[in-house]
């Protein structure tokens, strides 16, 4: 039986929307990464960036106790049960009913969950102290849309975390210098591929709708597992890492719409 979804007619969204769904569907002899489309290390990495980066922001006052959390694009609902966990009231969104489902049945009844759009998000504007957003704009195309939706159900003064595929990653250099190596690859056709962003073109994007908004950044290592020492090296140059951030997979945005305050997160060099 077809599930109900939430619309969409652009064919990235709608390709990735399947995909999602018969990965939820698909779970009961899956790892929780699996239903996410994610590898199990690259799925512990990114959740211990958003446990540091959360209790950081606790910790400093941006974020207080108790916040009003919201995830959107919370697939299995890892990150709902970690904000959760952390004593923030969490309302976790997708747009894919099957991946709510499984949200559902493996979170406590305090966490909410709710089918939603995120370029059309049923919440008023400031609902929101806290605003997350992981691994979900690649697969969108209308990003400016998503943007002015995350930012508008943030209060005044809340903050939103973005992770996010980095433009500027050596490997994505050399596949935009050399398109032939790729042509093969069906996924790379412009209606289903994954979508990258530079530091740059994300802080466009959120001074465009929030002109006095604060965007830090922090890089997302993702190597192979036997490599896991070097994410460790590499995360740890706090700062000094941004000389780094060709060899991040994923960047990691911290808004605030404080528009002053400590966000703790590195540099990016231009991209």
């Amino acid at each position: 039986m077809a599930l109900p979804q939430a619309p969409t007619t652009d064919p990235r969204e709608a390709y990735w929307l399947k995909r999602f769904t018969d990965a939820a569907q698909n779970a009961e002899a899956a790892a929780e990464n699996a239903v996410n489309i994610y590898t199990r290390h690259g799925w512990l990495v990114r959740q211990n960036h958003i446990r540091r980066k959360v209790r950081s922001l606790l910790t400093a006052g941006a974020v207080p106790p108790g916040a009003r959390t919201v995830d959107l694009g919370c697939g299995s609902g890892a990150y709902c049960r970690l904000l959760a966990e952390l004593g923030l009231e969490v309302t976790g969104t997708d747009l894919c009913q099957a991946s709510l489902d499984y949200a559902a049945a493996h979170s406590p009844p305090a966490i909410r969950y709710r089918q939603a759009n995120g370029l059309d998000l049923p919440f008023p504007d400031g609902s929101f102290d806290l605003a997350i957003s992981i691994g979900v704009m690649q697969h969108i195309t209308d990003t400016p849309r998503f943007l002015r939706e995350f930012l508008r159900i943030l209060r005044p003064g809340g903050t939103g975390i973005i992770m996010t595929l980095n433009r500027n990653t050596v490997l994505e250099v050399v596949r935009r210098r050399l398109p032939s190596l790729w042509r093969k690859h069906a996924l790379l056709q412009e209606e289903v591929r994954l979508r990258r962003f530079s530091c740059n073109e994300l802080r466009r994007g959120v001074r465009a709708v929030a002109p006095a908004a604060r965007v830090a950044f922090t890089p997302v290592f993702v190597f192979p597992r036997r490599l896991a020492v070097a994410e460790r090296l590499l995360a740890g140059l706090g700062p000094a890492g941004a000389a780094a951030f060709p060899l991040a997979i994923d960047l990691m945005a911290t808004v605030s719409l404080a528009g002053a305050g400590a966000l703790g997160a590195g540099r990016c060099r231009p991209g």
